[in-house]
């Protein structure tokens, strides 16, 4: 009964000096006081406490003040009315909830191993942009891409790539498998990137490809919206 007490929001010394009003009925804080233990100056803070949520209630008698405890079956009923209340607030909590803009989550990942991690995380969504060096991708990762790409079709996902042309890139779509999922456009620009950029959902990837292999993820609406406009961009200027 107390562990329930408490899980409504009442703290140990409210359990107690409610209990207690319940079983000594209308009562003086001196007598609450002697049967909780508890020191009378304590007593009254936790009965002013338990009237503000509505748990008791006080009257004047002969000129002293009584104290009472709420009916049980008023316990749903003040729930019921702080739900009420609360309710009411939830429009304005999930307003001031969309005003407020989310950080960006980054998390870094080395080496080969930790760039197949965030690849793996990219490979969440049903479809991928990607921009950068295939050539450079190719000699940092050895036979990775190819994979990668094979393993990409297993889950149904779609690419559309920028990339300089080059025998590197269009593996991708001289295999028949693999180009059922892929759209590539050329540019020549992109064979002095020295990095690959990928975008899923609300998901950036950039992978180092020069000195030391190191992946990176971004995970932010405003990043990804920036990066699909910038890919798009060149989308537009690279050819089929």
């Amino acid at each position: 009964m107390e562990a329930e007490l408490q899980d409504y929001g009442l703290s140990d010394k409210e359990v107690k000096v409610y209990l207690t009003c319940l079983k000594l009925g209308a009562s003086t804080a001196n007598r609450i006081s002697s049967a909780t233990g508890l020191r009378r100056s304590t007593t009254y803070d936790i009965l002013e406490s338990l009237k503000s949520k509505g748990l008791i209630s006080s009257f004047i008698k002969e000129k002293k003040f009584y104290f009472q405890a709420a009916e049980p079956s008023e316990l749903l009923s003040i729930l019921r009315s702080k739900e009420d209340k609360i309710k009411t607030i939830i429009p304005q909590l999930e307003r001031i909830k969309e005003t407020t803009a989310e950080k960006p989550k980054v998390e870094l990942f080395e080496g080969i191993r930790g760039v197949i991690i965030l690849l793996e995380k990219l490979y969440k969504e049903k479809e991928l942009l990607l921009y950068g060096s295939a050539h450079k991708a190719s000699e940092a990762f050895k036979h990775i891409p190819e994979s990668l790409a094979r393993r990409r079709v297993e889950l149904g996902i779609t690419l559309r790539c920028v990339f300089e042309r080059s025998k590197y890139a269009t593996f991708r779509i001289k295999d028949p498998k693999i180009r059922k999922f892929t759209q590539m456009r050329f540019l020549k620009i992109m064979g002095r990137f020295p990095s690959v950029t990928f975008v899923a959902g609300n998901q950036v990837g950039i992978l180092t490809l020069e000195k030391e292999i190191v992946g990176v993820s971004i995970v932010s609406k405003e990043i990804s919206k920036t990066q699909r406009l910038i890919f798009e961009n060149f989308w537009n200027q690279a050819k089929k």
